[in-house]
């Protein structure tokens, strides 16, 4: 094989591996604006569309359908605060790393956002705590760690899913739900453990059956037990 084949060659290598490259997605740390009002938050990304959600009660996000673009989300809050705004996208068959930006709304303290909702102080009579800790240390890495609060994330918007689905069935809703779940956690695998002990534990609460009407108290059952897990899932230490 003579040079100019052999460049050639290489060079078509390098362009076939960057197919499979990591997708680039950043947001800006923090973006701020005035309560009532349209903030737009724009992604540096090579992704073709993003999905956008926030776990936090209080801040509306644009669904991304109405948009005609999803790289740009547009947020707005009645209330001042700060809260969280993820994003997650894939290039080809290679999903993003989640990305968050802190949106301040309003004259607030310039403190760090928390990692999560406050959990508060755990009840010493709710034994899934101790059992969610003790399988997470079988796990225990500072990538799995990462993973979990996004688990953790995933079940606030679980909640807020169940909350404000209008499928008219307990399956339909949760096949919505699973999807959330698979595209925040494509790479979930590593903390497999966890989310079956939760799984295990939902069905010990909430036992869906195919057809099965999503009624008001269907529905608060399974905000209630979501929420409970994003609670104790924050309360975990590394």
């Amino acid at each position: 094989m003579n040079r100019r084949m052999l460049l050639v060659c290489l060079l078509a290598l390098l362009l076939g591996s960057s197919a499979w490259a990591q997708p680039v997605l950043k947001l800006p740390v923090e973006v701020k604006g005035e309560p009532a009002t349209f903030i737009r938050i724009a992604a540096n990304t090579d992704c073709k569309e993003l999905r956008w959600f926030s776990p936090d009660p209080g801040l509306a996000v644009f669904p991304v359908d109405l948009l005609k673009n999803s790289l740009t989300a547009v947020v707005t809050s009645a209330r001042p605060g700060r809260y969280r705004l993820y994003a997650y996208g894939a290039k080809g068959d290679v999903p993003s790393e989640v990305a968050i930006v802190v949106v301040v709304i309003g004259d607030t303290p310039p403190t760090p956002i928390p990692p999560g909702p406050d959990p508060g102080p755990i009840p010493p009579s709710d034994p899934l705590f101790n059992q969610l800790q003790t399988t997470y240390r079988g796990v225990a890495s500072e990538e799995n760690y990462r993973l979990l609060k996004l688990l953790a994330a995933g079940y606030q918007q679980a909640a807020k899913m169940a909350r404000e689905s209008q499928q008219p069935t307990v399956d339909l809703m949760f096949a919505d739900i699973r999807e959330g779940f698979r595209r925040l956690l494509p790479s979930g695998e590593a903390i497999l453990p966890v989310r079956k002990l939760l799984e295990a534990e939902l069905g010990k609460h909430v036992k869906p059956v195919v057809g099965m009407p999503l009624t008001d108290e269907v529905r608060a059952a399974y905000v209630r037990q979501f929420e409970r897990y994003a609670t104790l899932l924050e309360a975990i230490k590394p």
